[in-house]
């Protein structure tokens, strides 16, 4: 891959990074239940958000380390 498209998604991905440090985790940032498949009781939902809808203690964190992993991976293997 060429560098110069490297770069553009290294920033693409770090911009993303930064608005989801606004993210406030004690609103309802679940949505509304008729979103998501199962509801209050879906697996995906369950493991981001609390049952009111309130992001759980590190997933913000968590979204964050999986960005700098998919930007490591693509600067070393492709």
């Amino acid at each position: 891959m060429p560098v110069g498209v490297k770069i553009i998604f290294t920033v693409c991905v770090a911009m993303i990074g930064v608005a989801v440090c606004f993210i406030d985790p004690k609103a309802d940032n679940a949505g509304p239940d008729w979103m998501w498949r199962g509801g209050r009781n879906d697996g995906f939902r369950n493991l981001a958000c609390k049952s009111d809808g309130t992001l759980r203690r590190r997933t913000k964190v968590g979204i964050l380390i999986w960005f700098a992993i998919f930007i490591g991976g693509m600067w070393l293997f492709a």
